[in-house]
């Protein structure tokens, strides 16, 4: 019987190494947007920096917030990332939850709905931390590049009315 358990964790290693939950999620939410008539978004690696560096700060926080702990916004964090944006959002989440409950989540909450299902963003980031109790801190950043000279726009939770 030892053998066999050991047997079945060998087996199981390499399906968890494989997992890809930043795939999965971007996944979920072009399964979202093909479901209303829209494009997929295509995983772009300064959206990625970005929202892994931000899952890392709330992580070590312990807290979501559309403002770091030392004040940041989304705006900041792509320009750190050299990202010129037209349009950008930002989405949160953190729990026990993977990646397709996360984007069922967000599918729930209309402002994060409608970041997701924005038509004009073609491009995604995701950033995903685990905490030592196994929580997870989920950050989806979308963008939609500067291709002309006009001002960017971006769309901040915490700003909304």
């Amino acid at each position: 019987m030892r053998y066999l358990v050991f047997a079945l964790f060998l087996l199981a290693a390499p399906a968890l190494a494989d997992s890809d939950p930043a795939g999965e999620l971007i996944g979920a939410v072009n399964s979202a947007r093909r479901d209303v008539g829209l494009g997929p978004l295509r995983a772009e690696d300064r959206l990625s920096r970005a929202a892994q560096d931000y899952a890392r700060v709330l992580a070590g926080w312990g807290r979501l917030s559309h403002q770091g702990p030392e004040g940041s916004r989304l705006k900041d964090r792509l320009s750190r990332q050299g990202y010129p944006y037209r349009q950008a959002a930002e989405n949160l989440a953190s729990g026990l939850i993977g990646p397709g409950e996360t984007v069922a989540l967000w599918l729930q909450s209309p402002g994060h709905r409608a970041n997701m299902l924005m038509p004009d963003m073609h491009e995604a980031g995701v950033g995903i931390v685990r905490d030592a109790d196994g929580q997870s801190y989920w950050t989806l950043l979308l963008g939609r590049r500067l291709e002309d000279n006009s001002l960017p726009l971006w769309f901040d939770l915490e700003d909304a009315p």
